[in-house]
């Protein structure tokens, strides 16, 4: 992989990591534009980018995990409580999930699916709940909803968000939950792949393109967290929904004609 190409992969990782469009997806689809090989996107690559995305989360937040941790352990019993589906279906799912990365039509579909719950989430929102008072249960179904952003096209961000608008979170409160939320689910797929594919952690890049990358997604995450915050408070999901759509129908025709 040469330096520009992991330097666009970073700005995109650092970008749809947290806006709602998904990450997956995207860098799934720029990767097969610029033509670079699984092999050559190494497994060690993937895991610096999303540690510098999740060190961004963690510059961000350092407020609120410090709150949580002195004050309000409620907030860490909800992130665990809506990690536990996600995770479950990661350990269990994921190798399933992954015959299916190169698949157009899914990914179409998956992106529709995304620019929906958006809309879904901006129209029913509706505040009754701080972050101190929600009812478990309601912790719970923003967890399955993260767990179903596990397929590519779906955006971890943009269901939990949405997930968190319905269950009558305050705006920022749902921006803030959906950012801890990564957190255990970045770790812990990093995890599992430094215990479980350890064999192909091959370090085949120079310093110097591991450095820049992992410096301009930590940059670009950080930009991306406040500006995501910014729209959720200010009732913008609808333009994301409206790029999500778009993107799910074009993939979805570019795949019919290529099967054609």
């Amino acid at each position: 992989m040469l330096l520009w190409q992991a330097l666009i992969l970073a700005v995109v990782q650092g970008v749809t990591e947290f806006l709602p469009v998904s990450s997956s997806g995207h860098l799934a689809l720029l990767q097969n534009i610029m033509d670079i090989k699984e092999g050559e996107s190494s497994l060690f690559f993937s895991i610096i980018l999303h540690l510098f995305s999740a060190l961004a989360v963690c510059c961000f937040m350092y407020r609120d995990i410090i709150g949580a941790f002195k004050s309000n352990r409620r907030i860490i019993y909800a992130v665990v409580i809506a990690t536990v589906p996600g995770a479950m279906l990661g350990v269990f799912a994921e190798d399933y999930v992954a015959s299916f990365a190169q698949n157009g039509i899914l990914f179409g579909a998956c992106f529709l699916g995304t620019g929906f719950f958006l809309m879904v989430g901006e129209h029913l929102s509706h505040t009754r709940y701080s972050l101190k008072d929600v009812p478990v249960f309601r912790f719970i179904v923003i967890g399955l909803a993260q767990a179903a952003a596990i397929l590519p096209g779906l955006s971890r961000s943009g269901l939990t968000i949405s997930s968190g608008l319905v269950m009558g979170l305050e705006r920022g409160d749902a921006a803030r939950f959906s950012f801890l939320l990564s957190l255990p689910i970045i770790f812990g797929a990093t995890a599992k792949k430094i215990l479980f594919e350890y064999d192909k952690l091959k370090v085949n890049f120079e310093p110097i393109t591991i450095l820049a990358a992992g410096v301009v997604t930590f940059v670009v995450s950080l930009l991306a967290l406040s500006v995501l915050l910014r729209i959720v408070q200010k009732r913008k999901l609808v333009y994301f929904a409206v790029y999500c759509a778009i993107l799910g129908v074009t993939v979805l025709i570019l795949a019919i004609i290529g099967k054609a």
